[in-house]
Formats: C-alpha cells, sequence, structure tokens
C-alpha cells in the first residue's frame, strides 16, 4: 500500500494497492457491491418517497419522518456510492491525474458520504424522540403533533446537518473534532436512551391499561404506536451493525490494525453505504399496508 500522504497530500487513510491482481480484485469487489446495491437504493426509496406521496392515508407524522429517512438514503444511492466508486477508480490510478482534481474528487466523495449518512442518523434520532413521545404520552402525541409540524422537524434536521457538514470543513482541526464527537454521541446515546425509556413506558402503559375497565381506545392506540416503534427499533438495530465496523476502524486506525487499516476502511465504509438499500426491504417487511402500496404505485 501506498499511503495518501505521499499523493499529493491526500489524507492518511487513503491508501493505494501496489499489487496489479490485488488491484483488479479489489476494484471489482468494490464495483460489485456499491454500483448496483446503489442503483437499488436510489430506486427503492425513491419508491418508498412516491408511494407516501401519492397515498394520503399514509401520511401520518411518524411516515413523514420515515420519509425525510427514505430521502437520505436515496441521496446515498444517487450520489454517495457512485462517487465513493468513482474516488476509488480514479485513485487506483493517482498518476494519471492532476494533483487538484484528486484532492477535489476526494473532498466530494468524503463530503458526499458525510452528508447522507450524517443525516440518516440524524432522521433516526429524531424518530426515536418522536417514537419515545407517542408511547409515553400517546394521547397528547395524536392531539399535539401534526403533520406540518412532522414537515417542520424534518426540514430543520437538514438545515441543522447542514450547518454541522459546512462547521465541520471550515473549523479548524480541534473545534471540529470536538463538534464530531457530539454528533456522534448525541446520534448514539440519545436514540439509546429514548429505546430504554420506551420499554419502560411500555411496561407502564401495560399494567395502566390492565387496571382500566374502559381501555378499548388506549389498547388500540398503544398496539399501533407499539408496532411502528419496534418497527423503527429493527431498522436503527440494523443500522448499528452497518456503523459499528465504521466506528471500529476509525477508533483502531492508529493502533492495533496496522497496515490492513486501509482495506478494513474501504470494506467498512461500503458496509455503512450498503445500509441505505436495507432499509426500503425493511419498510416494506414490516408494514403489510406500505408494501401493497408499494406495489399499487409500481403496479406490481
Amino acid at each position: 500500500m501506498v499511503k495518501g500522504t505521499d499523493i499529493c497530500n491526500l489524507p492518511d487513510w487513503v491508501a493505494v494497492p501496489t499489487n496489479g491482481s490485488t488491484i483488479r480484485i479489489i476494484n471489482l469487489l468494490v464495483a460489485g457491491s456499491n454500483v448496483p446495491f446503489g442503483i437499488f437504493a436510489f430506486l427503492s426509496n425513491l419508491a418508498i418517497i412516491v408511494t407516501f406521496l401519492k397515498t394520503p392515508s399514509l401520511q401520518r407524522p411518524s411516515n413523514i419522518l420515515l420519509c425525510s429517512l427514505a430521502t437520505s438514503d436515496c441521496l446515498v444511492g444517487l450520489v454517495a456510492q457512485p462517487l465513493f466508486f468513482t474516488w476509488w477508480m480514479h485513485i487506483q490510478r493517482a498518476q494519471d491525474y492532476s494533483c487538484f482534481y484528486l484532492q477535489t474528487l476526494t473532498l466530494a466523495a468524503l463530503i458526499a458520504r458525510m452528508f447522507p449518512t450524517g443525516l440518516s442518523l440524524a432522521n433516526l434520532t429524531v424518530i426515536s424522540l418522536d417514537r419515545c413521545y407517542a408511547l409515553c404520552r400517546p394521547f397528547a402525541y395524536r392531539a399535539k403533533v401534526t403533520k406540518r409540524g412532522a414537515i417542520k422537524v424534518a426540514v430543520f434536521t437538514t438545515l441543522a446537518w447542514i450547518t454541522t457538514i459546512v462547521l465541520i470543513n471550515i473549523l479548524p482541526r480541534i473545534p471540529t473534532l470536538i463538534l464530531l464527537t457530539k454528533s456522534v454521541v448525541i446520534f448514539t446515546i440519545l436514540p439509546t436512551a429514548n429505546y430504554i425509556i420506551m420499554f419502560m413506558a411500555v411496561r407502564h402503559q401495560n399494567r395502566k391499561v390492565q387496571d382500566m375497565v374502559s381501555s378499548q381506545q388506549l389498547r388500540g392506540i398503544l398496539r399501533r404506536e407499539k408496532k411502528v416503534t419496534m418497527n423503527m427499533f429493527i431498522v436503527s438495530a440494523v443500522l448499528a451493525v452497518c456503523v459499528i465496523p465504521k466506528l471500529a476502524v476509525i477508533l483502531l486506525s492508529k493502533s492495533s490494525l496496522g497496515s490492513h487499516y486501509n482495506s478494513f476502511s474501504l470494506w467498512s465504509t461500503t458496509l455503512f453505504l450498503l445500509n441505505s438499500s436495507i432499509n426500503p426491504i425493511l419498510y416494506t417487511w414490516r408494514d403489510p399496508r406500505l408494501r401493497a402500496a408499494v406495489r399499487s404505485v409500481i403496479n406490481i
């Protein structure tokens, strides 16, 4: 491997295999995973978005937030994965391109990954807050949370993450690390705490229902909210499985991984991006109404 710092002063996590056969094998595997799954991520998430837009009965606040998540996943397939693959292929022939071009492409590929994937994490954090409120105060949730409010929250989340990306790229190194650390803490600890609170709320609501004589309405509300919450918990758990290897590579980059860091980084990034192809499958698998609506929209 040739270090990125030896190629036009690229970041030290950039490395190029020096063995020709190794390059061909890696390129084939990267292409085989990112190209078709990128296309699938774009088309499947686009189908989810169109379905929500064309089906009024599905336009509930929780589904509007889910649509925002599908939008960020759609951007992964449309922008992040193609740029990641393009960047990797160009790095293999770094000697054929100018330093300015390689540096610009590297920055573009990095931002293209950070924006939609980070936005997905932000959306899941907001969804965990939404689910926590829905389970802890089901009647207040139905009375106060509206479609317009959910749209405002989705727009604010997007603008907040765009601001974060801009600050990360213009601030000095130390403030940038602090901002990234805070983002990781918010995207991991807050959803975890929310799901713990939700578990306790479900137990409390079950006891409350048992103690009430007339509780049919509460039972029906809780049954639906529990199902939606379980669906989003599965989506969050799958995302965690895809994210943990990438976080592990980042944390271990200067220690035990050594010369294997670059290979692990390549594949952990690919796994992280593949999550956007998995989510639409989870949505339709867990929600029969959404599955039927998608089939109707695409005429299957």
